[in-house]
C-alpha cells in the first residue's frame, strides 16, 4: 500500500480536486483492492489493475456529487493570480519555501480547473499528463479506441486551457 499511495493520491486529487474525496477515495480503492485480490490474475502487475479500481471509485465519486449538487460552479472558481511560476520535473528536487507555496497554489489552480472538465474529458487527461499513460495504454485502460481517447485529449485540453483562461491565467502560467 504504502509504495502506490502517493501516485494513488496525486491521482485522485487531479480527479477530485478536493484533499478529503481524495485520500477518501484511496483508502476506499485499496479496501476494494484488498477484497477483491483473488480477481487480480497471477502474473498481472497491481497498478494497472488497482488504478481501474481507483478511477473507478473517483468516477463515482464524481457523480455522486453532481447529484447532491455539493458544490456550486461559482464556489469551485478561485481568482487571484500568483506572479509567475516554475515546473518541476519528475525526480527534480523538492522547491523550497516561496517557491514551494507557489507550486502549492499552482496545483491548486490546476486541480480547480480540472473539476470543469467532464469526468471523461479528465480521466484521459490525468492519464496521459500525470500518469505518462500513452495514448495506447489509455485506450487499453478505459476499453476505448485510440481515436477516441485523442479526441478526448484534444477536447480536455482546450477546456482546460480556455477555463484557466477565464480565471487570468495562461497555459505558461502553469506550465513553465
Amino acid at each position: 500500500m504504502r509504495s502506490h499511495e502517493g501516485w494513488a493520491l496525486s491521482y485522485a486529487g487531479a480527479m477530485l480536486g478536493r484533499g478529503d474525496a481524495a485520500a477518501d477515495a484511496v483508502q476506499d480503492a485499496f479496501v476494494r483492492a484488498y477484497r477483491s485480490l483473488d480477481s487480480l490474475e497471477p502474473g498481472r502487475p497491481f497498478r494497472p489493475w488497482f488504478r481501474a479500481i481507483l478511477r473507478n471509485r473517483c468516477l463515482d465519486e464524481l457523480r455522486s456529487a453532481r447529484s447532491r449538487r455539493e458544490v456550486s460552479r461559482d464556489v469551485r472558481r478561485g481568482d487571484g493570480r500568483p506572479g509567475g511560476g516554475a515546473r518541476g520535473q519528475r525526480g527534480s528536487r523538492q522547491p523550497d519555501g516561496p517557491e514551494r507555496v507557489e507550486r502549492q497554489e499552482l496545483g491548486r489552480i490546476v486541480r480547480s480547473a480540472l473539476e470543469e472538465l467532464a469526468p471523461e474529458k479528465r480521466t484521459v487527461l490525468v492519464l496521459r499528463e500525470m500518469e505518462e499513460m500513452s495514448y495506447g495504454e489509455i485506450a487499453d485502460q478505459l476499453e476505448l479506441s485510440t481515436g477516441t481517447v485523442s479526441s478526448r485529449l484534444h477536447h480536455a485540453r482546450r477546456e482546460l486551457r480556455d477555463v484557466l483562461e477565464e480565471r487570468g491565467f495562461t497555459v505558461e502560467d502553469v506550465t513553465t
